[in-house]
């Protein structure tokens, strides 16, 4: 997932011949389709990036006038973006204005989304309104430039980069000299969240120290967003632009200093345009190093483990893909089925899309989707962000964005792990969830809700995600998440005493199952107490067959009544 930036909404285009077309056998083998009018115009769409889903796909176009601007108006909005950006509105560039003629050497981006349709078919593109676009209206035009760079999985959420006049905040900045950095040059990265049918308020990266002495400079989201990818030309790189990560801190809201993604992916040549796939391991990106097809090209490599300095060598796409001009902007689906790539003429490039070979498809994953509601009988949806982790270590797999108008979310998961996952927001306890994607198949679809429980006395929380050797009360290594998540929440609630209740089924002597619930119950209290949290805030009581909330009759009745829960007896 990423995209492009100039530094100060400007691209420098160079116009050259377009690309020689492809041999028969290449055309055989991987067949381009030009998309149609609905996507493609007379201008630049400069690149496309597809939503994980496939459902949307986002455009960003450059240079394109609407219907209805006149030359006034776009003289005016130029001088002023011209004033912000530091350059003169030159006579001649007025005069191509004016007789209506495509600005040949700086363009404006804009971002535009069209919808895939029943018949496989994409929408006509519709340009996305403020903030992702900068307002623009005849009493005040605004014209600085903007691009979708990442579109994480939820469809709620997407990074947009912007500069000029309608984006001032300034999150990197250029190297030089201290009076240069004094102007108003940089890029803003920000967040924008879906809000029913608009978008809310801009939520700005600030990135620790990110400094580049190029124009243009492209990001990539992980799409756990727990990681940015950064193409940055300056000191610290072995060549011109080299790929940086960088990660966000909970605490301060910051994103750390870029560190090089190491020698295996960045050379002495140009690495640009990342795009990491839905696998969150998957990288594309385009390079000019030596062994490729043409002036710049498309490669791919796979991130080693859970680090981001481990990465495979880097793999040519080869002339199936590639041509001999400049390849930039690649982008893929979830499923790895369907690419996205702007070919054609400097300037004037035109979306195109693709089947990938299988040998450069992302790794698969399954999607897990719902809607997050409180416990109310009525269960009214609730603004919550969704946090999911690996069982088997407790480690930190991501977060994503449910539509606080609908609850809705959505999650991309790589198959062959199970996972914890929760929705949390101010007010509530989660109730976690669990999903086994070991035997998954890429594209599968598991459907779940969410619940949040209002913080109040009273209130029972299912502790779905603590899990117990069979029969015995010995905590497994894959409760260490929920129980972790408990012990934060009772540190952020310092007044908060809780019961641990435990709970069987009825299979067995009533006795024996009494006191399987109450040494699980101990059990749950002496780990909280062993992290920090005061044994006179904690009570453990077992139940055993007596509080059933299904049949005994099946083995998912049974499943439903073996549970722990936590109940608030004090706030």
């Amino acid at each position: 997932m990423g995209g492009f930036l100039t530094l100060i909404g400007l691209v420098t285009v160079a116009l050259g011949a377009p690309p020689p077309d492809e041999s028969p056998e290449t055309a055989a083998r991987i067949e381009k389709r030009k998309l149609g009018p609905q996507i493609n115009s007379p201008t630049r769409e400069a690149g496309a990036i597809p939503s994980p889903d496939g459902r949307y796909l986002y455009v960003t176009r450059e240079g394109f006038v609407e219907a209805g601007a006149a030359p006034d108006q776009l003289i005016d909005g130029y001088k002023k973006f011209f004033e912000v950006a530091g350059q003169p509105l030159t006579p001649e560039l007025r005069n191509e204005l004016a007789r209506g003629k495509q600005i040949l050497q700086s363009a404006i981006q804009t971002v535009w989304r069209s919808e895939r349709q029943r018949d496989g078919t994409w929408g006509p593109l519709v340009k996305l309104p403020a903030p992702l676009n900068p307002a623009s209206t005849p009493e005040a035009i605004d014209l600085g430039s903007a691009a979708i760079l990442s579109v994480l999985p939820d469809n709620n959420t997407v990074l947009i980069g912007g500069s000029g006049a309608g984006y001032r905040f300034v999150s990197y900045h250029h190297e030089g000299k201290e009076a240069e950095l004094k102007r108003p040059v940089g890029g803003a990265l920000a967040f924008a969240h879906r809000v029913g049918s608009g978008w809310g308020a801009l939520e700005f990266l600030d990135i620790d120290d990110a400094r580049t002495n190029a124009q243009r400079n492209d990001f990539a989201l992980a799409p756990n967003n727990q990681a940015l990818i950064l193409a940055l030309q300056n000191k610290d790189a072995l060549g011109a632009h080299d790929l940086f990560v960088s990660f966000p801190d909970p605490t301060t809201k910051r994103w750390s200093h870029p560190q090089s993604l190491g020698p295996v992916l960045n050379s002495k040549s140009d690495e640009m345009w990342p795009f990491l796939a839905a696998d969150g391991v998957t990288l594309y990106f385009t390079s000019n190093r030596p062994g490729g097809v043409g002036k710049f090209d498309m490669w791919m490599s796979r991130r080693q483990g859970d680090g981001w300095q481990d990465w495979s060598a880097p793999v040519n796409l080869g002339p199936e893909i590639n041509t001999a001009a400049e390849d930039l902007t690649l982008s893929v689906d979830a499923s790895g089925n369907l690419a996205f790539i702007a070919i054609g003429e400097m300037g004037k490039e035109d979306i195109y899309e693709f089947r990938l070979p299988e040998a450069v498809k992302p790794l698969p994953v399954a999607f897990v989707r719902g809607r997050v509601r409180d416990a109310s009988p009525k269960g009214a949806p609730v603004a919550a962000t969704i946090i999911y982790q690996r069982l088997r270590d407790g480690a930190a797999a991501g977060s994503a964005t449910a539509d606080p108008v609908t609850g809705e979310y959505q999650i991309a998961l790589p198959i062959g792990e199970e996972y914890g996952f929760r929705a949390e927001a101010s007010g509530y306890v989660a109730v976690s969830e669990h999903v086994s994607l070991v035997k998954a198949v890429m594209g599968d679809i598991i459907e779940r809700d969410l619940t949040l429980v209002p913080i109040a006395v009273g209130a029972v929380v299912r502790l779905n995600n603590v899990f117990f050797r069979t029969g015995e009360a010995v905590l497994l290594p894959e409760s260490k998440g929920e129980l972790d998540r408990v012990v934060g929440a009772l540190e952020a609630s310092p007044r908060m005493a809780v019961e641990i209740a435990g709970h069987t089924d009825a299979e067995g002597e009533a006795a024996a199952n009494q006191a399987l619930s109450e040494a699980r119950a101990t059990a749950v209290v002496a780990y909280l107490s062993e992290h920090g949290i005061a044994a006179t805030r904690l009570v453990a009581k077992g139940y055993g067959e007596a509080k059933p909330v299904a049949a005994n009759t099946t083995d998912a009745g049974r499943q439903e009544n073996r549970r722990v829960e936590l109940i608030v007896r004090d706030r």
